[in-house]
């Protein structure tokens, strides 16, 4: 350690300076190769940028702001990789936001069309940003 610098604090955030968060929205890429892009419900209820995926690895429970999120990858049943957009990467199990106990992705495409990718035809999610 050789320095540490103390700087002001920035302005405290303002009511307007709060979103409220956005519709997630991506690409779902199946096994079989299919692609299927549009506004994403995640496991069949998530489908706001400020909802959480939640998950653990090793002793350590995460629950990372969907919205933080960049990709999410099915490594196994039971296992999925998750990739942060600042490129942080965690394999997470243990909650059925990322491992078979998934209720499944659906998407709704452009014009209003459903698709439902359930959890073993799922391999990867690449959330716009």
């Amino acid at each position: 350690f050789e320095k540490l610098v103390f700087k002001p604090a920035p302005g405290t955030p303002r009511y307007d300076d709060f979103s409220g968060g956005k519709i997630l929205r991506g690409t779902v890429t199946t096994e079989e190769g299919d692609t299927y892009t549009g506004d994403v419900r995640w496991d069949s209820d998530e489908a706001y940028s400020w909802e959480m995926l939640n998950g653990q690895s090793r002793d350590v429970t995460f629950r990372i702001e969907l919205g933080m999120i960049k990709n999410i990858s099915r490594n196994s049943y039971r296992e999925s990789q998750v990739t942060l957009w600042d490129g942080r990467t965690f394999d997470l199990r243990g909650s059925n936001d990322v491992d078979e106990s998934n209720k499944g992705i659906i998407i709704t495409q452009t014009g209003g069309k459903d698709v439902f990718v359930d959890w073993d035809e799922f391999k990867s999610l690449e959330f716009a940003k």
